[in-house]
C-alpha cells in the first residue's frame, strides 16, 4: 500500500526520469538554476512572499533552468516555451502543472495529483522510460561481472533483493556463459 508519507520519495524518482527522458530527447539542464525542494513561502503575483508555503515545501514542485525561464519574463524569452514546446507536453502528461502559460512563472512545474497518481505516474514512467533502480542494479551487475572476468572472485554477499530485479543474477552468469 502507498502512504501520503511516501508522496515526495515517489516525485523524486518520478522527476528524475522525466529529467533523463528530457535529456534523451535533447534538453540540456543548466547548473546553478534548477531546484526542487525548498521550505518557503508562496510568492504573490507582485513578488512578495505570502503566509502559505510553497508547493516546493513539501517536495512537489521544481523550477527548471531558473535564468532561461524567469518568473514574470516574456513568453518569447522562454526557452521552454519557444525551443522545447514537447517539454512542458511530457510533464504535463506525468501530472505536472506548468505555471508559465497561467501567470508568466515558465520555470514551474508542479505535481497536481493525489499520492495514489503519483504511484500511478510513477508506474507509467518506469514502463515507458524503464526504472533507474533497474539500470543502477544492471549497472553494478556488470560491474561485479567484469571484475569475475578479471579473475576476482564474484561478491558472496549479493543480496536477494539484488536478485529480486529486473534480472535474475544467476540466469544472467549462465547467459554470459553460453557461447555466442
Amino acid at each position: 500500500m502507498y502512504s501520503a508519507s511516501q508522496a515526495p520519495q515517489r516525485i523524486v524518482e518520478l522527476v528524475d526520469l522525466l529529467v533523463a527522458e528530457s535529456e534523451r530527447r535533447g534538453f540540456v539542464f543548466i547548473t546553478p538554476g534548477c531546484w526542487g525542494f525548498g521550505c518557503r513561502p508562496q510568492k504573490r503575483s507582485d513578488g512578495s512572499l505570502g503566509d502559505d508555503p510553497s508547493v516546493h515545501s513539501y517536495a512537489l514542485a521544481c523550477d527548471v533552468n531558473a535564468p532561461r525561464n524567469s518568473f514574470g519574463s516574456a513568453r518569447s524569452d522562454s526557452e521552454i516555451a519557444t525551443k522545447f514546446p514537447w517539454f512542458p507536453k511530457l510533464w504535463q502528461e506525468y501530472g505536472f502543472f506548468w505555471l508559465g502559460p497561467s501567470i508568466g512563472d515558465w520555470m514551474h512545474f508542479h505535481f497536481a495529483g493525489s499520492p495514489a497518481d503519483a504511484r500511478a505516474m510513477l508506474d507509467k514512467a518506469r514502463r515507458e522510460f524503464g526504472s533507474q533502480e533497474d539500470e543502477a542494479m544492471f549497472k553494478e551487475w556488470r560491474a561485479g561481472w567484469q571484475a569475475h572476468e578479471d579473475g576476482k572472485p564474484l561478491n558472496p554477499d549479493w543480496t536477494q533483493g539484488k536478485k529480486d530485479g529486473w534480472r535474475d543474477r544467476d540466469k544472467l552468469l549462465t547467459d554470459a556463459k553460453k557461447p555466442t
